[in-house]
């Protein structure tokens, strides 16, 4: 039976990231292979990973590419504020559909998805959860609202339960400091 995954902002390719996130690599090669290694160790190709944004930054295209064909599983991307290749048709053949926003339902579960957190999202007077991205080790302590950035789920695509898990008493964590050059 195939399975739903959710991951944003594994930057692939920008090393700054490492120090900027304080993720527990040591240089780049070793972040994007670990990555690579995390994410198909839980993908089959019969899943589908929902991408909330930043797939990859200050790499060429032809690489993007390269990591996109070594994943698993049926990608959709929620376009990041770094996804600049979105839109390019050999990028864009990659994704079974890129979108910049997008709600699901998951078990009769209204599931909304976005790179951004949205403070007042769609259904959320009604049940709905929201699943976004971009603030990396942050998040909002929200009990229907999930960061996805890998920094928050261990650097690998997560389902939504391991999600619920994963924020059932989580704490608020480490803040980033914005201002450092990205």
């Amino acid at each position: 039976m195939s399975k739903d995954f959710f991951i944003a902002d594994p930057h692939f390719g920008h090393e700054k990231i490492i120090k900027l996130c304080n993720r527990p690599f040591d240089n780049l090669i070793q972040m994007n292979e670990e990555l690579i290694k995390n994410w198909n160790n839980k993908v089959s190709n019969e899943d589908t990973v929902y991408i909330l944004g930043d797939f990859c930054f200050k790499m060429s295209k032809a690489d993007a590419i390269k990591i996109l064909k070594q994943l698993n599983g049926k990608k959709i991307l929620i376009k990041g504020n770094h996804d600049n290749y979105a839109g390019q048709r050999d990028f864009d053949n990659c994704f079974e559909k890129i979108c910049d926003y997008l709600q699901i339902s998951k078990d009769k579960q209204q599931i909304i998805l976005s790179h951004y957190p949205i403070i007042d999202y769609a259904g959320m007077y009604y049940g709905a959860k929201m699943i976004y991205g971009h603030i990396h080790n942050k998040y909002i302590p929200h009990k229907d609202m999930y960061c996805v950035s890998v920094e928050c789920i261990n650097y690998e695509p997560v389902t939504l339960e391991e999600i619920e898990k994963i924020y059932k008493n989580k704490e608020v964590k480490e803040q980033i400091d914005w201002s450092k050059d990205w």
